[in-house]
């Protein structure tokens, strides 16, 4: 696949576009559109895009809607996203609720809380979904990866089907030419009409985080709170060498928390993306690699952030008068790694608390780096 660098570029800015609006705290109305040669950038509380973009969209906001058609990528991210025109390329989105009404002429990468894929909807390539509630009623031509607490399949589908849900029904308008396999913790719901061709088979799904796979597998539980103890010292040795650092990543999740989680989704989204498009360019391969490293690494400070934060809150209630301790400070931090990590082991509400956990602390690391970058520039050079 030939992505340029013009693209790559683009698909960046989109994480610079979010904390760029978040210091207007998106409370206002004003909306935000800017041409770069064929592509666009918008953003604001409410977007929409009705000038034809022939090239690339980004677009930032509380509600987005595109009233026109698409020539390149769109790049979306918000609070509901409405995609009512097509998409000449691909479709790459993180919302808290996204409607596809019209044609994906490539592949749909979306995240979100509810995700519906309507009936007069159709993805020419392949579908990857994460969310609360995914609904695939249109046509998918290519393959189909949904992950979710609820998953729901009505539609046609050329390619193979591979859902992992809490909750996984198959809907009378159902066609499915390869194959479906599925994991769900409740029997699978069928409609009678509903046909898949290639047969279909149950799979158990893999260990993930906060305990990866393989730790799980050759460890076993032992394993697994082996790594906990090994976040709760990463917790420790956080609060002990960045004192300052960690207190004002604290203060920012505590009083900015719906924005930290915004920011959390966006660049838990975006970064893997912009990491795979770096390494399909020969110039940004060595960019791509140390992409994917710190990602790795901000996924774990990330979840370590939030636990601190925690524990930070919890201390100012309890014990207002160590919130200046350093010991107190870290004895703080690792608690409240250690309530997380045990919260995320609660069937049906831990994958909940750990996603909270992760999009909440990258977003609070991000915004705070982001203050921080404004302070550096702001100061006098000699």
């Amino acid at each position: 696949m030939k992505v340029s660098m013009r693209r790559i570029a683009g698909l960046l800015c989109l994480v610079v576009v979010l904390p760029l609006s978040a210091q207007e705290k998106f409370d206002t109305t004003k909306e935000v559109q800017r041409d770069f040669g064929t592509d666009r950038f918008a953003a604001g509380k409410q977007v929409v895009i009705n000038r034809a973009v022939s090239g690339d969209l980004i677009a930032a906001g509380g509600v987005i809607e595109t009233v026109v058609a698409v020539a390149g990528d769109a790049l979306l991210t918000g609070g509901t996203v409405v995609v009512s025109r097509a998409i000449g390329q691909s479709l790459y989105a993180a919302v808290g609720n996204l409607l596809i009404n019209d044609a994906v002429k490539r592949n749909a990468r979306v995240a979100g809380g509810r995700i519906e894929f309507s009936p007069i909807s159709e993805v020419l390539g392949n579908v990857t979904a994460v969310g609360g509630e995914i609904e695939l009623n249109g046509k998918v031509n290519g393959y189909v990866l949904a992950v979710g607490g609820r998953v729901l399949i009505d539609a046609i589908v050329l390619g193979n089907v591979e859902a992992t849900s809490g909750q996984v029904e198959l809907g009378p308008n159902a066609r499915i030419t390869g194959n479906f396999r599925y994991s769900s913790r409740e029997p699978l719901k069928r409609d009678p009409a509903a046909q898949t061709n290639g047969g279909v088979e149950v799979f158990s799904a893999p260990g993930g985080w906060p305990v990866p796979e393989n730790v799980e597998h050759n460890m076993g539980r032992g394993g697994s709170w082996i790594w906990t103890i090994g976040l709760l010292l990463v917790a420790a040795l956080l609060t002990i060498v960045l004192p300052t650092f960690t207190a004002g990543v604290s203060h920012t999740l505590r009083h900015r928390p719906r924005m930290s989680l915004l920011i959390g989704f966006v660049t838990l989204v975006c970064t893997p993306i912009a990491g795979i498009l770096l390494l399909i360019t020969i110039i940004g391969v060595p960019l791509g690699l140390m992409t994917f490293l710190l990602y790795l690494l901000l996924l774990i400070v990330g979840y370590v952030t939030t636990g601190i934060a925690w524990g930070d809150w919890a201390m100012k209630r309890v014990r207002s008068g160590n919130t200046h301790s350093l010991i107190w400070r870290v004895a703080a931090a690792v608690t409240g790694v250690l309530i997380i990590s045990i919260l995320a082991r609660i069937p049906w509400l831990g994958p909940w608390v750990l996603l909270a956990a992760l999009l909440a602390g990258i977003g609070a690391l991000v915004l705070q780096m982001w203050a921080l970058g404004r302070q550096r520039a702001s100061l006098p050079r000699n």
